[in-house]
């Protein structure tokens, strides 16, 4: 009886521990001042919640008029709609299959990453699927400014 009444005062006591810590941290004395020698967790993200950001590899055409030697025009159109005599249409997709590879995709999250570097954003997750080049960020919930959104 003693044992488990003791086990569960010690259970209790890691517990009280383990979320002293975690919150206030472990100092240590360093010069004239005092730095936290645990790494910062950034909890951010779990408190809030995040918003989802999903970009996809555009599939989209565009057309293009080419006139009678080949050269892209923009006035190959009648009034009506109608291609002009000796004028052809074509549809090329705006990414070409050659660049839809995983170094592009990797490229791209690299670009990214890079990018919220730039604008100060210190806490995000990027996810990437390699055989679509799909990428999916992940940003903190910011509370505060929410009612400039509203």
């Amino acid at each position: 009886m003693e044992k488990n009444i003791l086990r569960k005062i010690l259970g209790v006591v890691v517990i009280i521990a383990i979320c002293l810590i975690s919150f206030v941290g472990i100092y240590e004395r360093q010069g004239n001042t005092m730095v936290n020698i645990l790494p910062n967790y950034q909890l951010g993200m779990n408190l809030d919640g995040s918003r989802s950001v999903k970009l996809s590899v555009s599939d989209h055409t565009h057309e293009i008029i080419y006139d009678a030697d080949g050269n892209i025009s923009t006035d190959g159109t009648n009034e009506d709609g109608s291609l002009k005599e000796g004028y052809t249409k074509k549809d090329e997709p705006v990414n070409k299959e050659e660049m839809l590879n995983t170094k592009n995709y990797e490229t791209s999250k690299e670009i990214i990453k890079k990018r919220l570097k730039t604008i100060k954003v210190s806490q995000y997750i990027i996810r990437q699927n390699k055989e679509n080049g799909e990428i999916v960020i992940e940003l903190p919930e910011n509370m505060r400014n929410r009612s400039n959104y509203i």
